[in-house]
């Protein structure tokens, strides 16, 4: 009788751990199905973000009231292929060996390009409309900043949210990823940070340009000029100088000189440099205004080059900000050509091989050149003044170059350099010093 009642519980549990085994099996195939299914449906909606994204961002920067619509449909795309990849099936596929860890990087692309730019750029764009940014171009040599405060907060969550997509493509393990898939990641995460650096440039300005136009009384500020033919360690010598003076949106260049007339009025080292800094570069920085940028930090380079002007012209300054013929292009873009002193004219397609190289040859004595860059140079800033341009292509043209670490910028009040510290525009590479 025992043997009969455990062969029957035996059959029993047999019966039991055979439908056990084929309902895990049905709920494998059930869940991968569904993944499958799901995975499909993102993939339709990912293809058009990536198809449409190119064309937004052009018009986005052209004119970004004329963007929100498109924005608005590939933020449904964005959300759509969110949804389909972080419905709970999917988080428990996603634990599995394997196929894990390609699902885990799919939802957190389709996540992260969510945040990005429903919650993000979408809302920035929006708040863009009415002509917001067309405030924003000079008129006869002023800016109104005004109206700038209904785009700081916009501005800020969209840098944020930039940042926190980023951070989230950063964190997804490369090794497990197979095909293509790693690829695409990667793409992602250049993308990403090419967004995040132009926002967070975008949203640091919008806190910054107030005080540095003058709104609370006047500014004086240096722009350095770098030429990259004679390379430095932030991008090249200090050829020219310029000194602009803000008062109530209103900017005025006051005037300006090249490296090398303020270097020959150094007798010595204008300040004691860290031994540090010495051990690499001697005294150079602080002798020849030319080699402010050897040292690779702009957050001591800024200081220097305020210390070397003042003792050079007893002229004061609240902030130095540094820039290249690549960002001149960038402007010059925006601009259009701009006719020169010499009668010919500069465009953002001759502009960096005729400051880089043309120049060497059109005019042999240094001298010459020296006039020349220090008159280019005011003629294009003189240009961006007038307003000419739209707005949009001006910002664009900054957030590139910021993006590009090529604009450049230090100012001697504190709470306003605590905001740019971290930044690309602070111009100190990260682990120096």
């Amino acid at each position: 009788m025992t043997d009969v009642n455990w062969g029957s519980r035996t059959r029993t549990i047999g019966r039991i751990a055979v439908w056990s085994l084929g309902g895990f099996l049905i709920l494998c195939v059930f869940a991968f199905g569904w993944v499958g299914v799901r995975g499909g449906l993102a993939a339709v909606h990912l293809d058009q973000i990536r198809t449409k994204a190119p064309e937004l961002v052009s018009s986005f920067t052209g004119d970004p009231s004329q963007a929100v619509d498109g924005l608005r449909a590939l933020s449904d795309h964005t959300q759509a292929a969110h949804d389909l990849t972080s419905d709970p099936i999917w988080a428990v596929v996603a634990q599995t060996p394997w196929i894990g860890p390609q699902l885990q990087a799919v939802s957190t692309v389709t996540a992260s390009a969510d945040e990005l730019l429903r919650l993000g750029v979408l809302p920035l764009a929006e708040s863009t409309q009415a002509g917001v940014l067309d405030a924003l171009k000079p008129v006869n040599g002023r800016i109104d900043t005004s109206s700038l405060s209904s785009i700081k907060e916009p501005a800020e969550q969209a840098a944020a949210h930039a940042d926190n997509a980023l951070t989230a493509i950063k964190h997804v393990n490369r090794t497990p990823l197979v095909g293509k898939l790693g690829d695409a990641v990667d793409q992602s995460e250049g993308l990403f940070s090419r967004a995040a650096g132009a926002l967070d440039a975008l949203s640091t300005a919008t806190q910054l340009l107030p005080g540095m136009l003058g709104e609370s009384g006047p500014r004086s500020y240096l722009v350095l000029v770098q030429n990259n033919a004679e390379m430095r360690s932030l991008g090249g010598i200090a050829g020219t100088a310029l000194l602009l003076r803000t008062d109530a949106g209103g900017i005025t260049l006051v005037g300006t000189e090249s490296g090398t007339a303020l270097s020959a009025g150094i007798r010595g080292p204008v300040t004691t440099l860290p031994e540090d800094v010495q051990a690499v570069y001697g005294t150079r920085p602080a002798r020849y205004f030319q080699n402010l940028t050897q040292v690779p930090d702009f957050t001591f380079d800024g200081p220097l080059a305020r210390d070397m002007y003042r003792q050079l012209t007893g002229n004061e300054v609240d902030g130095v900000i540094a820039i290249d013929p690549v960002v001149l292009s960038y402007l010059l873009k925006a601009t259009g050509p701009v006719a020169l002193p010499d009668g010919s004219t500069i465009n953002a397609d001759n502009a960096v091989s005729l400051f880089l190289s043309e120049v060497y040859k059109r005019y042999p004595d240094p001298t010459t050149q020296d006039a020349f860059f220090a008159a280019s140079s005011a003629s294009i800033f003189t240009a961006f003044v007038e307003g000419r341009g739209s707005s949009t292509g001006l910002l664009t043209a900054l957030a590139r170059g910021a993006d590009e670490r090529r604009v450049l910028l230090w100012s001697a009040h504190e709470d306003e350099q605590s905001l740019l510290d971290g930044s690309s525009m602070a111009g100190k590479l990260a682990g120096h010093r």
